[in-house]
């Protein structure tokens, strides 16, 4: 079975150059200082309603019939924008002598400009926002990168560059192995609830030497990609550190989600132990005995007595509790 395995692959943004952006801005500014004008509105509901209003306009440009028209309107008006400061800035039409070819010919292209921005600003949204997670197939380098053996003239350097990627895919799929590993044993600490020594050993073991193991793996595929001609051994080499880069990603998560549940577990063992003493009960041997060493204890520590003791109160209850389940 093909082994698959998700990386994050990071997306570009269009950042203040999206005009779905500026859309968004400029609905949500006129709205709210229109029902502010008009209807004299508190300046928090002015707020509220320009934000809900940019919303819709993002909503309805998301819609497939709809979003064109409302991508055709928006372009036109910052086709106009774009136009107007430009014969203001730069006296367009005075230097144009009022050619219509020319003049046409600039709205058109400011036109399609903004419209091409607008569908990519669009898509851009509509697509993960910050991180892509692509699958990346292992299994599927493996047995594939013997293909690209057509590529090269020397086929003495061939094979040398294939043995070496095998060993590099080994090593990779060793390291998920592990994160693997240590995943379904931290899955058994968090349903039984309580720390394990050997998950213990195991995540520093992994701390200590994953950060060397991927290390080694990096410097091996720097030394391979001096001098790579080919673009099929790139595109290998970018598949492999984007399965490094999963590793490193995967491998911190999990360190940090263990570390929680041991630190979880270790504060409730101490709760529990500093809540238990033996040796209250030392000596009784039937539920008689503990019974009433029980009422002596209670009778002495009691919050209502002079000397009364509430966390002390609770330990005997609690080892009282605890003790006699056992007889």
């Amino acid at each position: 079975m093909s082994k698959r395995y998700s990386v994050a692959k990071g997306n570009d943004s269009l950042g203040c150059c999206n005009l779905v952006i500026w859309d968004f801005l400029v609905v949500a500014i006129f709205a709210g200082l229109s029902l502010n004008e008009y209807l004299k509105l508190h300046p928090v509901f002015c707020i509220i309603a320009g934000i809900a209003s940019g919303g819709l306009l993002m909503f309805l440009m998301s819609l497939k019939y709809i979003g064109i028209i409302l991508k055709v309107i928006c372009s036109l008006f910052w086709s106009y924008v774009i136009l107007y400061l430009l014969d203001d800035l730069f006296k367009m039409t005075e230097k144009l002598g009022n050619d219509p070819i020319w003049l046409w010919t600039i709205r058109i292209v400011v036109f399609l400009l903004c419209l091409g921005i607008h569908i990519a600003g669009m898509q851009k949204i509509a697509d993960d926002d910050s991180y892509d997670y692509q699958p990346v197939d292992v299994e599927r380098m493996r047995n594939n990168n013997l293909s690209y053996s057509n590529s090269y003239e020397n086929e003495e350097d061939d094979e040398h560059f294939q043995d070496e990627i095998k060993d590099i895919i080994n090593s990779v799929e060793n390291l998920f192995n592990e994160r693997n590993e240590i995943m379904n044993q931290a899955q058994q600490v968090m349903i039984a609830g309580v720390g394990s020594r050997a998950l213990e050993l195991a995540m520093k073991r992994n701390e200590e030497e994953c950060p060397e193991k991927l290390e080694v793996i990096q410097n091996h595929m720097q030394r391979l990609s001096v001098g790579v001609p080919s673009k099929e051994e790139n595109k290998i080499l970018l598949d492999l550190r984007k399965c490094i880069d999963s590793i490193k990603t995967l491998n911190q998560y999990v360190m940090n989600e263990l570390n929680k549940v041991l630190m979880d577990n270790s504060t409730k063992n101490q709760s529990v132990e500093s809540n238990f003493d033996e040796s209250l009960f030392s000596g009784c041997q039937d539920k008689e005995g503990f019974t009433k060493r029980y009422r002596s204890l209670m009778k002495t520590f009691h919050p209502d007595n002079e000397n009364g003791d509430v966390k002390m109160t609770q330990k005997i209850q609690h080892t009282y509790e605890e003790l006699t389940k056992k007889l």
